[in-house]
């Protein structure tokens, strides 16, 4: 969150996944089935991302870019 955080101060926009991890987006090199980071076509609206739930599987917690707050979402 943090590195994302920054890259928007500095860049006045979110990063792609290739500027966050340093790799090509579908690369099938990074994988972390924990992790969700997913950038908009459209760009100026904030990303995707959070986290699974170590508890359950289908259950995650969001990052909301608007209000600057963690959100669960429950399946």
């Amino acid at each position: 969150l943090a590195q994302i955080q920054q890259f928007r101060a500095l860049h006045r926009r979110f990063p792609s996944r290739q500027e966050l991890f340093g790799i090509e987006s579908d690369s099938e090199k990074w994988r972390n089935q924990r992790l969700i980071y997913i950038v908009p076509e459209g760009r100026p609206q904030a990303p995707l991302f959070g986290y699974r739930s170590t508890r359950n599987l289908f259950d995650s917690y969001l990052y909301d870019f608007d209000r600057n707050a963690w959100r669960f979402a429950p399946d």
